[in-house]
């Protein structure tokens, strides 16, 4: 058999476009999911699907099972697809690393990859534009915070993907109402402008190797989202930007980055 790669999360488009794009190279592909309704397992370019347990609910589980099959077969690269399965396995890179290769940064940079606030901080460090951010620690800066802010804004978590646990408060009160809601499930969120709906959002997505260096690079540009108010992308085109592509591979490299990552910016018209 051809050299094999065992790709995880199978339902995603994002693994049916790996699937294709690897399988088309003459790799034999191996795909994952908790479901036997995995799109990618439908491609002429999957050799084999196999289902797991669920990385969501049954963490442990789903890493013996892949654990397993590493073992029992030979791989030369295990691509993690989605957030569950890559933090899963970003925490167990070393174990992992010892059947095949894992395309992953380690978890402390993973982490420091997810945390909105400390991404907003290194960016301005580094001279990247964003929108004015009040980062709360303590539940009382509420109090003197409300009456000065530039309303609307938005309450978006430090940590989350999409629209979840974002609001849009357009008084005091509904900023305290709002901001506590979402303190519940996500603590301390943060509090930023709104950039208006108007302005265009990009993302700039990047292939980089061990040594930072870029092996492919794409930028797209935002045509509609869901919900409308700000969410993910629903539909997008291809577009050239430099500035973008400069700011966004600026950050990455600062983070140390390495493998696929996709950075977004909303232009404030």
């Amino acid at each position: 058999m051809s050299s094999q790669v065992f790709i995880t999360d199978g339902h995603w488009r994002k693994s049916l476009a790996a699937v294709r794009a690897l399988g088309r190279m003459g790799l034999s592909v191996t795909v994952g999911e908790s479901t036997r309704l995995m799109t990618a397992a439908f491609s002429r370019y999957c050799n084999r699907a196999v289902v797991y347990p669920s990385p969501l609910n049954s963490p442990e589980e789903f890493l013996t099972f892949l654990s397993q099959e590493l073992r029992g077969n030979t791989y030369q690269m295990l691509l993690p697809m989605e957030e569950e399965s890559l933090e899963l396995l970003s925490r167990h890179h070393s174990e992992f690393s010892r059947w095949t290769y894992v395309p992953i940064v380690s978890h402390d940079r993973l982490q420091v990859a997810r945390r909105k606030d400390k991404i907003l901080r290194l960016s301005e460090k580094l001279g990247i534009p964003i929108p004015k951010t009040w980062y709360v620690e303590n539940l009382s800066q509420l109090d003197s915070l409300k009456m000065n802010l530039p309303y609307p804004v938005v309450i978006k978590p430090k940590t989350s993907s999409g629209a979840i646990g974002v609001c849009y408060p357009r008084t005091p009160e509904e900023l305290v109402e709002q901001y506590m809601a979402v303190h519940q499930r996500f603590p301390y969120p943060l509090i930023q402008e709104l950039i208006p709906q108007e302005g265009s959002g990009f993302g700039a997505s990047f292939l980089l190797d061990e040594r930072g260096q870029v092996r492919a690079s794409f930028l797209h540009k935002r045509l509609r989202e869901y919900p409308v108010t700000g969410g993910a992308s629903t539909l997008r085109e291809s577009v050239r930007r430099d500035d973008v592509r400069e700011m966004a591979l600026t950050l990455l490299r600062a983070l140390n980055w390495f493998g696929v990552a996709m950075v977004e910016f909303k232009l404030d018209p």
